[in-house]
């Protein structure tokens, strides 16, 4: 018995091993399968050839621009479908001599040998690479033909889309997105180190040691000296050319999330900028995907959470916008008539547990030079491990800015540094309003800001907040990482850093 069923477990991995030589063979080299496992004869694929072959020429003398996307987008779907049908063929062709095996060496049953295979091919499913432009032209039709649980990856370059998400879909950039502006890094090479030194970003100073890993070059040696290590202005160059740029051109969101899309869909690795007037570069509606690793700047709202939303927003660069996070749930307004139609008197309430219905997740984000960092209205929400600075201005305005503000809202802010916030009399690192409830603060550094806190509502402001300079590396030019002396150094509840742990 026991050799019955280890003969068994042997024959079902290398019938695994089989299935997965099928599929791959069946997937990278269709061309050349010309053999019994074909359905189609050789007549029929000549004809195939013939007919991509004139869509080619089609597409290389067109007459216009519309026929020849139209030609290119039937040659990729002709392709899809072809290599589709013939691995379902060869699988299917493999499968039945893996039936018959079976039955003739174990004698078991096709249902019994069926159900064993499908264990073991479930086990081994592996989620679907889209590639754009490789695949499709534009991210959007990307997305419409992903399944769930696939990947669609944007090489770097500028896309002027508006991408609305899928369930289970991630979208990733894969470019260098570097929170940490390199023109603030100056030039590479030894000669202007101390250049470097003098800006305060030496890399003894930088409390992660993200400048451990840059090779300084002896820019005296003809070799090494180039346009590029020499400028920093074409450093910045150079590296927007691995940028994978969202551009909503003035129009729209650029992208939504909404419908009840759950933390199985996320967005990574892009520049996100120019939303439409009074729109966002992210909007989340009735939705909780993760979004991290971004660049968001020059949007009206760089994020807008509304409805029932708990998305995790995590390490992302969020920059001169209205707001860098609105955070909004509904409130609903019930008028009251006379039987002459006339109103006699209305009632506010916000809408069935609003304060718990949209609660996003805020974490390791850098938020700096919006009107307002984060906005609570009628919401609760983790704020943990975010740097909000410089949160003052927002184009030509100069009213009211706040590092946070929150109406009507509960909150949990505990390991930020909140630090020059506001310009006006009344505006603060932290602003919490009279209807506001449950705001717990701890493990802060509030320092600098016009006033650093301001509470009408009810708050937990605790002792072990701190109130000093953060010591940042070089703020002026966008690097927020901590100086080595600096007196945030494992200083938070978790004994991390105080501010983002990038």
């Amino acid at each position: 018995m026991k050799q019955k069923i280890i003969f068994i477990l042997i024959f079902f991995i290398l019938s695994l091993v089989g299935i997965v030589f099928a599929w791959q063979s069946a997937s990278y080299d269709f061309e050349n399968i010309k053999d019994e496992n074909q359905s189609k004869s050789i007549n029929e694929i000549e004809v195939e050839n013939i007919i991509e072959k004139k869509i080619l020429e089609n597409i290389n003398t067109g007459i216009s621009q519309d026929s020849k996307e139209e030609d290119e987008s039937a040659l990729i779907e002709s392709r899809k479908e072809k290599r589709e049908a013939e691995r379902k063929l060869l699988i299917e062709k493999y499968v039945d001599k893996l039936v018959r095996t079976g039955n003739i060496l174990f004698r078991l049953k096709k249902s019994e040998t069926l159900f064993l295979l499908k264990i073991v091919v479930e086990g081994q499913n592996q989620p679907a690479i889209i590639k754009v432009p490789e695949d499709y032209k534009s991210i959007q039709t990307a997305i419409e033909n992903a399944k769930e649980g696939d990947i669609v990856v944007v090489v770097p370059g500028e896309y002027q889309e508006n991408i609305v998400m899928r369930e289970g879909v991630s979208l990733r950039g894969t470019g260098e997105v570097n929170l940490i502006p390199t023109s603030s890094l100056i030039s590479l090479c030894s000669e202007n180190k101390d250049i470097i030194e003098s800006a305060e970003i030496a890399e003894e100073d930088i409390a992660d040691s993200s400048l451990e890993n840059l090779d300084f070059k002896d820019c005296n040696k003809e070799e090494n000296l180039s346009e590029k290590e020499s400028s920093s202005e074409n450093l910045f160059t150079e590296k927007e050319n691995f940028d994978v740029i969202l551009n909503g051109n003035g129009i729209g969101n650029v992208v939504t999330f909404k419908n009840g899309i759950s933390d199985k869909t996320s967005l990574s690795g892009f520049i996100i900028k120019n939303s439409g007037k009074n729109l966002s570069g992210i909007l989340i509606e009735d939705s909780s995907p993760w979004i991290h690793d971004n660049i968001l700047t020059d949007n009206e709202f760089n994020i807008y959470i509304k409805g029932n939303s708990a998305p995790v927003i995590q390490k992302n660069a969020l920059q001169f916008a209205s707001k860098g996070i609105q955070v909004y749930n509904f409130q609903k307004e019930e008028k009251l008539y006379d039987e002459d139609n006339k109103q006699v008197s209305s009632t506010q309430e916000y809408g069935a547990n609003s304060i718990f219905l949209t609660k996003p997740n805020i974490l390791d984000n850098l938020i700096t030079d919006n009107k307002i960092g984060i906005d609570l209205y009628n919401s609760s929400a983790l704020i943990n491990h975010n740097t909000i600075s410089y949160n003052n201005h927002y184009k030509a305005y100069l009213g009211a800015t706040f590092g946070i503000y929150t109406i009507n809202s509960s909150a949990e802010i505990t390991n930020n540094i909140i630090s020059d916030n506001g310009i006006c009399e009344l505006c603060a690192g932290i602003n919490v309003d009279a209807k506001s409830k449950d705001i717990l603060i701890s493990y802060n550094n509030i320092w600098n800001n016009k006033n650093n806190f301001v509470c009408y509502g009810q708050c937990n402001m605790q002792d072990n907040n701190f109130s000093e300079d953060s010591q940042f590396a070089n703020s002026i030019d966008g690097n927020y990482f901590l100086k080595s002396d600096s007196g945030l150094i494992g200083k938070s509840e978790d004994k991390l850093d105080i501010g983002v742990r990038w």
